[in-house]
């Protein structure tokens, strides 16, 4: 059968990588990966469609689907709940009281909520249009911007042309995003230690210049970038999990104490305020890219979705954690809240001192794997152009040295890299999060329902207006457009603000040391207020 000569194939594919390694959680769900494991549904890696745009996107699946070793395991609801804490609950969450603080004391948790179901909503829109194709389409795994691919030329099709530009939007969004992951990373950490050793340790007996910091930690993280066995990068991320998790226990327990008298913070903050505070937010919820491997991974992927299926549940958590963290940090500091609430605390109980160097080694253990997709991404693409297995090695490794002094020039040359961030989360994460998935929807559903033997839209976890004999309704399109005009409006306004922000912050840098309005984005919390240093 062709299923098992696919099979087959693969299994030889992978014989002959050099390297190995099992696939870690977190980087299996950021790099897209399929799981071709024994259990999976019978269409897996059946391709019967006479065009060649089948076979590119069956090919896809075959060469991406274990370059490193992808284990055969299917995961548990529990194991696939983690999963979605894990990649949505990160340090984001220590820069959602700024949000609050541009927002206003009542505003701003109303918005965490509202952006959080609607970030959620746009999850399931993903999820059902992403299981949906993949069935009439018959192949095992699509990613985010092969969905969007395949979306585009079930609405339009011939327009192979447009696929290719949405899905290059697609890839080009997630790669912006990681990069910055990478840039305020490298911040984050240097300014720790610079604070951590001249202002802690030994206050005064050091005049060693930020700069210097993000030179040693970039020659640390040389090495570290050539890890590609994914087993080992697995462990450290789990290290990285645990000193997150005791932080973020610390950093709750500092704000639950002593809390001041709220009845004269500001309920609403000026209009203007508002587009920082959105680019906060929406990069907290941007972990759309990880719902579809991590759907793909599960035992029962039809319990992933729905109103009681382990996203909602997940998001519900996620949603409910961030605004918990936005109300306490800003009702416990007010208007002196930091880029991250981790900078704003300076009890010298030393428990309280473990706060800084706990976030700042996961994030630099989480680095290696926040730089592993761009890394992968573009050494494929570089390899594609490259012949001769001595060549390729030398372009690895020119690739991944290159990126990582990228990243340390970004941080150099743009100090206030927070504003960058933030401007690249009203970018790129207004559009995975909130623009992409209502427009994939609309063009899966819109048009005649294919019907399939092992498919039946009714039977789609989360979906809603949608069944196997009709098309979306005026509701479903009204609700999507809504979404869309909102992601578009955060998109425009939050990056226009942004950047009146970055030139009024450089133009007052030489003259003002006074922290920025502006924080890191949410999901990295990274930069601090680099002034105050």
């Amino acid at each position: 059968p062709k299923s098992l000569i696919n099979k087959f194939l693969v299994v030889t594919s992978l014989r002959s990588r050099d390297e190995e390694g099992s696939m870690s959680e977190r980087s299996a769900l950021l790099t897209g990966q399929p799981d071709n494991g024994e259990d999976g549904p019978e269409w897996a890696y059946q391709d019967d469609r006479p065009n060649a745009m089948s076979q590119s996107i069956n090919n896809d699946s075959l060469e991406a689907s274990d370059p490193h070793g992808l284990d055969n395991s299917r995961n548990s609801n529990m194991s696939s709940l983690m999963n979605v804490l894990k990649g949505n609950l990160g340090t984001g969450i220590l820069a959602m009281p700024v949000a609050v603080k541009n927002l206003g004391f009542l505003l701003g948790p109303l918005t965490i909520l509202a952006i959080g179901c609607i970030a959620t909503h746009s999850m399931h829109l993903l999820v059902r249009s992403a299981q949906y194709l993949r069935r009439i389409k018959r192949v095992s795994y699509l990613d985010y911007s092969q969905v969007m691919y395949e979306a585009t030329l079930q609405r339009f099709p011939g327009r192979d042309k447009l696929a290719n530009v949405l899905k290059s939007f697609v890839n080009v969004s997630l790669l912006i995003t990681q990069i910055g992951f990478c840039c305020v990373y490298i911040l984050f950490v240097s300014d720790n230690l610079h604070q951590l050793v001249d202002c802690n340790l030994q206050p005064g007996s050091s005049n060693w210049d930020v700069n210097i910091y993000k030179v040693l930690v970039m020659v640390c993280l040389l090495p570290y970038v050539f890890v590609r066995n994914l087993r080992l990068l697995s462990y450290f991320s789990m290290l990285a999990n645990v000193m997150t998790a005791i932080g973020l226990v610390l950093v709750f327990t500092y704000c639950l104490q002593d809390l001041p008298d709220y009845r004269e913070y500001a309920l609403i903050k000026p209009v203007n305020l508002w587009p920082i505070a959105f680019g906060l937010i929406i990069f907290a919820f941007e972990g759309i890219s990880l719902v579809l491997p991590i759907e793909s991974r599960m035992h029962r992927p039809e319990e992933f979705g729905g109103f009681t299926g382990v996203l909602q549940l997940g998001m519900t958590i996620v949603t409910c954690s961030y605004t918990a963290v936005g109300f306490y940090g800003y009702l416990k500091f007010n208007e002196s809240v930091q880029g991250s609430i981790t900078y704003t605390i300076n009890d010298k109980l030393w428990v309280y001192q473990l706060i800084r160097p706990l976030f700042a080694a996961s994030l630099y253990i989480s680095y290696g794997l926040q730089f592993y997709v761009p890394a992968v991404i573009i050494v494929g693409w570089a390899n594609a152009r490259i012949f001769g297995p001595w060549r390729r090695q030398v372009a690895e490794a020119a690739i991944r040295i290159g990126l990582v002094l990228f990243t340390f020039a970004a941080a150099v040359v743009v100090p206030h890299l927070d504003l960058m961030i933030a401007l690249i989360g009203a970018f790129s994460s207004s559009c995975l999060a909130l623009i992409f998935p209502p427009i994939i929807d609309y063009m899966v559903f819109s048009g005649p329902i294919v019907e399939s033997d092992d498919y039946n839209v009714t039977d789609e976890p989360g979906s809603s207006s949608a069944s196997s004999s009709s098309r979306n309704s005026a509701c479903s399109h009204a609700k999507n457009l809504f979404i869309v005009s909102f992601g578009l409006m955060g998109f425009v306004i939050g990056t226009l603000t942004t950047l009146i922000s970055i030139v009024d912050t450089f133009q007052q840098s030489s003259n003002s040391t006074a922290p920025f309005v502006c924080s890191p984005p949410a999901h990295l919390a990274g930069a601090t207020d680099f002034g105050d240093l």
